[in-house]
């Protein structure tokens, strides 16, 4: 499949599955998010066998790189940030728009991630490598 021709089906993909609860007031947003999960899903595939379909400019090599790096914390603090932010909002009566919410938690989740991936994740690493025999 041509390089443009996927681009704009998966551009295709991404537009439509958000447009398309609004369109049904939300009744498939479950469906939805599934579409989006597979969409990223073939990208990071495509991404990962370099397929040459997706590429990065040379100015953002470095913070894709580093977005890999904390991929894996990320994923492990974006629940716990997500329930505490949503603790708070309902203990303290906070009336914040679904947006600010959204974004607020997005970038908590960054910061803890990171901060996550180098006092826990790379100690690990680190330990790892110690313990593996070096070839002489």
């Amino acid at each position: 499949m041509p390089a443009t021709l996927s681009f704009f089906l998966l551009i295709f993909g991404l537009v439509s599955s958000t447009a398309i609860p609004a369109a049904f007031q939300n009744q498939m947003m479950p469906f939805s998010i599934s579409i989006v999960s597979i969409l990223a899903c073939v990208c990071v595939v495509y991404a990962a066998l370099k397929c040459g379909t997706l590429t990065v400019p040379k100015p953002l090599v470095f913070l894709s790189y580093w977005g890999g790096e904390i991929t894996y914390s990320f994923y492990l603090c974006h629940i716990v940030v997500w329930d505490i932010m949503q603790d708070i909002r309902q203990s303290y009566g906070l009336r914040i728009s679904s947006e600010l919410f959204a974004v607020s938690g997005i970038c908590m989740a960054i910061l803890f991630a990171t901060l996550s991936y180098f006092f826990i994740e790379l100690p690990f690493y680190r330990k790892k490598s110690d313990l593996e025999p070096s070839l002489k």
